[in-house]
């Protein structure tokens, strides 16, 4: 049986679809994010955001680990350069240039025990490095991106079992600077005095590239590109002077420069950090008395997308590792699959529905596609799609009476041996046969 570390404390969760929102404003609420630590911070050349409101700062001898008061937690001595991480259940995979020894160092990140760990370290590389960024795949598998200053780049699979080196790219000489947004598979690399490319992350496709912020006259920027951030839905670039910031929102595959900001005094160019917030975008910039806060309103650019609602009765998890999903939905009272009567509505395949029910948590759906014949025997468990009341009607009889599904969830060897029966099916059925043909000596 799963573990509950929630103990239940959310009602729903919505999955697959917009968000129902009725009643309250979506006003400024107060922020449950502690702020950035910023006198913690002073001697750090690079910092990057932890779970629970931790941060990993990278010195010039050492990495250390800090809460959201300040207080170290951890320290490692090493002499490193570069920095990137991903959230793992414990805390953070991070990943540093070992300054000494000039190879991908791996760290482990534990917030709950408050650790540094040093994983063994990747084979030396081929090249010097010049920059390096993680990557997390739709399959929550690891990667990592290495760039030479001649332009040479490998894309490495960081498994438990070992690291795989997966292909070459070719990639703009002189890159400095990469950074990955996990959301849309895409690696952004600023090329110096040029601009800044995206390329395709996943490691089965072409790695054909997009201008997104090119320098003028091709482009909007009066100087070359420098340090990186990706938001959600676009990415923030500063120059190379350090003296201005630049916004740009993804709209239809297509880049958008949104107006310049001239920063009050130049900043480090090399550093470029974000602070989490539930509803606004704050950047951390190392400026020449320490780190500051640049706070900007941010909004994703997506037509027709329904913004989050910013009330003290949402909680908003964020991105969660790939392996707590199980125990967020056995926290539940009842989670719920919105879905629209759209194609993808029709045809998707129920995948989170059986999750949910394979952790023995009640699920109220869409009547749409196949939720409807998967949900059939379920009437409080199928609610009219665009209807609030319905939805109300079934939320509201799952909670007096809890009924969790009890259908049989298949797992992956099953699902697999069906399709191979599908394929042979569907061979067999157009394997060439000798009907009509005519020997000749």
């Amino acid at each position: 049986m799963l573990s509950h570390p929630f103990k239940r404390s959310l009602t729903y969760l919505a999955l697959l679809g917009p968000l129902l929102w009725a009643g309250g404003s979506a006003s400024s609420a107060p922020s449950r994010q502690p702020a950035a630590p910023l006198a913690a911070m002073v001697d750090a050349s690079a910092l990057m955001a932890l779970p629970q409101g931790s941060w990993l700062l990278q010195q010039k001898n050492s990495l250390r680990l800090i809460d959201a008061n300040g207080q170290q937690q951890a320290t490692l001595a090493l002499r490193s350069k570069q920095l990137d991480l991903r959230a793992t259940t414990d805390g953070a995979l991070a990943m540093v240039l070992d300054a000494d020894h000039g190879r991908p160092q791996a760290i482990r990140v534990d917030t709950r025990s408050g650790q540094l760990q040093a994983l063994p370290a990747l084979p030396d590389p081929a090249f010097g490095i010049e920059a390096m960024c993680l990557y997390r795949d739709a399959q929550q598998a690891l990667h990592l991106f290495l760039i030479g200053k001649d332009g040479q780049a490998e894309q490495w699979l960081l498994r438990d079992s070992g690291y795989l080196l997966l292909r070459r790219l070719a990639l703009p000489p002189g890159s400095e600077h990469c950074r990955v947004d996990d959301a849309s598979h895409t690696l952004f690399v600023s090329e110096p005095g040029f601009g800044v490319w995206a390329y395709n992350a996943d490691g089965e496709d072409v790695p054909q590239r997009q201008p997104v912020l090119l320098r003028q006259p091709y482009g909007p920027l009066p100087a070359g590109p420098a340090a990186l951030a990706p938001l959600p839905g676009g990415l923030a670039v500063l120059s190379e002077d350090g003296q201005t910031l630049h916004l740009l929102q993804r709209q239809r595959q297509q880049w958008r420069a949104l107006p310049a900001h001239r920063l009050p005094q130049a900043v480090d160019a090399e550093t470029l950090a974000l602070a989490p917030h539930p509803s606004r975008l704050q950047l951390l910039l190392r400026g020449k008395n320490g780190w500051q806060l640049h706070q900007q309103g941010w909004r994703k650019a997506a037509a027709g997308a329904t913004p989050l609602p910013n009330a003290p009765r949402v909680i908003h998890l964020g991105e969660l590792p790939h392996e707590r999903i199980p125990q967020l939905f056995s926290a539940l009272n009842v989670a719920v699959i919105c879905m629209r009567d759209t194609a993808f509505g029709r045809y998707a395949f129920p995948q989170k529905a059986y999750e949910i029910i394979a952790c023995r948590t009640p699920v109220v759906a869409a009547r749409v596609g196949a939720l409807t014949t998967l949900l059939a025997a379920q009437p409080n468990s199928l609610y009219e799609v665009d209807d609030i009341a319905s939805l109300r009607r079934c939320l509201a009889a799952q909670l007096r009476t809890p009924s969790p599904c009890e259908l049989p969830v298949p797992d992956w060897a099953r699902q697999a041996a069906h399709l191979e029966a599908v394929l042979e099916q569907a061979l067999a059925s157009h394997a060439p046969t000798q009907r009509g043909l005519a020997h000749v000596d």
